[in-house]
């Protein structure tokens, strides 16, 4: 979810997003807007946020990369300590 938190002195009247996807780029209106990405990589995003002021159309872009990196799952194991030295002590349970 992308989310339009820009500030002007001016109202603001329009806001636009584009998503640079391998060779495609793609478009979304709105102050808010969501994407989805199908694959873990680096992406960039354009924001263009237009604002006016007595009948002055003015722009502004920013563009940032976004990472998307894998995630992983931590599962615990059981675990036993009995406190002897024997060959099984401290290993997890089967």
């Amino acid at each position: 979810r992308f989310n339009d938190t820009s500030t002007a002195s001016q109202s603001l009247v329009e806001s636009k997003w584009r998503f640079f996807v391998d060779n495609d780029t793609i478009d979304a209106s709105g102050f808010d807007t969501s994407f989805t990405y199908t694959a873990r990589n680096t992406y960039a995003v354009e924001h263009v946020v237009f604002s006016e002021l007595d009948g002055d159309r003015c722009t502004d872009t920013i563009r940032k990369d976004i990472v998307l990196k894998p995630t992983y799952e931590v599962r615990s194991m059981p675990y036993d300590e009995d406190f002897n030295d024997g060959p099984t002590s401290g290993l997890p349970l089967r």
